[in-house]
């Protein structure tokens, strides 16, 4: 039994360390004087600013813009794909829970108009797809949001939870 369960974990290792790789954040900082909303990537937080990034390849300092911790009003985060993820696991539910309610009604009386188990299945895994992946999306599409308020305190208190979304969890000065 152990050799099983010590085979099984050298095995999954490659893929819980490819596991850990940081995923990117989608970001929307809206400013204090309401000015532009900045999109991109969180890719840091230091102690008085967040770094967005533009794309996610090729950061450079080009393409990294800083923006100060009293000039933020608000910070909106999404893990980049959350949406597609949700659309794909949205639809599956609702494939499967409309083919389990078809096979839970079972065969109709034989008539000019009846369907057996299999059947309703199949139309109730066809007929909650749509509505499932519809959920799914609107789930997905959901942000976290961040309140500062231009506040100092505000943004120190959120300052790891910031560093756990960014590309880059070092503190760069």
């Amino acid at each position: 039994m152990r050799k099983i369960f010590f085979a099984a974990v050298v095995l999954m290792l490659p893929f819980i360390l490819i596991a850990q790789k940081r995923k990117p954040h989608k970001v929307w900082i809206k400013q204090m004087d309401n000015s532009t909303v900045i999109k991109g990537f969180l890719y840091s937080a230091d102690d008085d600013s967040v770094k967005i990034s533009k794309t996610i390849a090729g950061i450079d300092s080009t393409s990294v813009i800083r923006v100060d911790a009293e000039r933020i009003n608000l910070i909106k985060l999404r893990r980049k794909g959350r949406i597609g993820r949700g659309i794909g696991i949205g639809a599956a539910s609702g494939a499967l829970l409309g083919g389990i309610l078809g096979l839970a009604d079972g065969d109709d009386e034989p008539g000019w108009f009846s369907a057996t188990k299999e059947e309703k299945a199949v139309g109730g895994g066809v007929l909650l797809f749509i509505p499932g992946a519809a959920v799914g999306a609107g789930v997905g599409a959901i942000k976290k949001k961040i309140v500062i308020e231009g506040n100092m305190e505000n943004y120190r208190k959120k300052i790891v939870e910031l560093r756990t979304y960014s590309l880059n969890s070092s503190v760069d000065h």
